[in-house]
């Protein structure tokens, strides 16, 4: 996000831009009360939430991070680029607090996973 915003400046210099950082749920409370005028989340914030417009403006992907070797070779796919879902089950994960955008959409992963 740094490096977007000088180049934004520098197209639209007419327009301010201030940056606030805060909980994805504060700044949508300060959204639908009219503080701020847009704000960057996480699709997954907006789940179920009415009265918000919404566009795709950038992917990633989610990366899992592990000591080397501490994940054996029949946890993941053959070319060992991704690890097999069910394998998460065997494994002690570190993750955020519920309300980070991160832990939700694992949440959610996990979620559409185990209903297949």
């Amino acid at each position: 996000m740094p490096k977007m915003f000088p180049a934004f400046c520098e197209k639209y210099p007419g327009i301010k831009v201030e940056v606030f950082t805060q909980s994805g749920q504060k700044l949508r409370e300060a959204l639908k009360e009219g503080r701020i005028d847009i704000l960057l989340l996480p699709d997954i914030w907006l789940e179920g939430e009415q009265g918000f417009m919404s566009r795709l403006i950038y992917t990633e992907e989610l990366v899992l991070v592990a000591k080397a070797g501490s994940i054996p070779d029949e946890y993941c796919t053959p070319d060992r680029r991704a690890i097999i879902p069910d394998a998460l089950n065997n494994l002690k994960l570190f993750l955020l607090f519920r309300e980070h955008a991160i832990r939700m959409f694992c949440d959610r992963y996990s979620r559409s996973v185990m209903s297949l």
